[in-house]
């Protein structure tokens, strides 16, 4: 009965931190545009931050709470996800798999070396706060040069005027605040039936969050691609994974360990380390050309069925 009673304590927090993320930067994006910044400046920075909040709050609360497994259970098991998982269903079932954007200038090559990063300062075994300020300076510069390198003048402006005039600033600043409560709420509640959870189930805090938590996590990039998929729109897809993994890296895992160390145990080591190496290469290689084939996508959703296997085979 008490695992029964986690499991919907999971679920329930779990939506509540979703749907608080989402109308967080619905309200931070309006207010955004309210103050007059540029939709650009919005996008690299609200939106992209928003996709990833779930996590990130979690991350705090986590280790908050010292459950440093939760953490890296999290950020790796996400990233695993949204490579696999969102992109193989994504492929298989948008017919224009075709980019229009030049990946190569900065975020494959941003994406992959942040994974590198991480593995190499958690080769002592600790991903320490020196190694957090590390990772946060990695995501300062990133943004620099992104920002630098597509900032453009906003050359609609009379459209940004009208969109301006419809919004109260008032009420999308309440709903602010309630987001931000609904998310403290739902991962505080996330992380303590987690920890629940994984003493009811006699298994780590890293393996059950790098399975349930890490798939409820990656809902956000999961919507993305189902609207990518409707509206054909593949850069949309391909850019919220990027920015998102490159995010849990260099900003969720940082602000984790900035708050309480965190320990690289056998099962991150041998299970989750190779998997976010492993997939992450492989999103490298597959979108040289632009495009990620159908067949490509079930491959994907074969290597996480594997990692799914890879888990259970380790918690038994």
């Amino acid at each position: 009965m008490d695992v029964i009673l986690a499991i919907i304590i999971f679920i329930a927090s779990l939506l509540v931190l979703l749907k608080g993320a989402d109308i967080f930067t619905f309200a931070a994006e309006k207010i955004g545009i309210k103050l007059g910044i540029s939709e650009f400046a919005i996008g690299i920075t609200i939106v992209s931050i928003g996709t990833s909040l779930p996590e990130l709050a979690t991350s705090i609360m986590a280790g908050l709470e010292k459950a440093e497994g939760i953490i890296l259970g999290n950020v790796f098991g996400s990233n695993i996800a949204n490579i696999l998982l969102i992109l193989g269903i994504s492929a298989i079932f948008i017919k224009n798999t075709k980019s229009n954007i030049n990946l190569l200038n900065i975020d494959l090559p941003v994406m992959f070396s942040s994974i590198l990063l991480v593995a190499f300062l958690g080769m002592d075994g600790v991903f320490n706060w020196l190694d957090g300020v590390i990772a946060l300076l990695g995501y300062f510069f990133y943004m620099e040069y992104i920002y630098g390198l597509r900032k453009e003048i906003e050359d609609n402006l009379e459209k940004l005027i009208e969109k301006k005039k419809n919004i109260n600033l008032i009420n999308e600043f309440v709903k602010l605040v309630l987001s931000i409560l609904m998310v403290y709420l739902g991962s505080k509640f996330v992380v303590e039936s987690l920890i629940l959870l994984a003493s009811y189930l006699h298994v780590s805090e890293s393996v059950i969050s790098a399975t349930t938590l890490a798939l409820g996590t990656s809902l956000p990039e999961l919507a993305v691609g189902l609207q990518a998929a409707r509206k054909k729109k593949f850069d949309m897809l391909l850019g919220d994974i990027m920015g998102s993994n490159i995010f849990n890296v260099f900003v969720v895992l940082a602000i984790g360990a900035l708050i309480t160390p965190l320990t690289f145990t056998p099962f991150v080591i041998r299970v989750l380390i190779p998997y976010v190496v492993g997939s992450t290469l492989l999103f490298f290689m597959m979108t040289q050309d632009r495009e990620v084939s159908k067949y490509e996508g079930y491959m994907l959703l074969l290597i996480y069925f594997s990692y799914l296997l890879s888990i259970f085979y380790w918690v038994r």
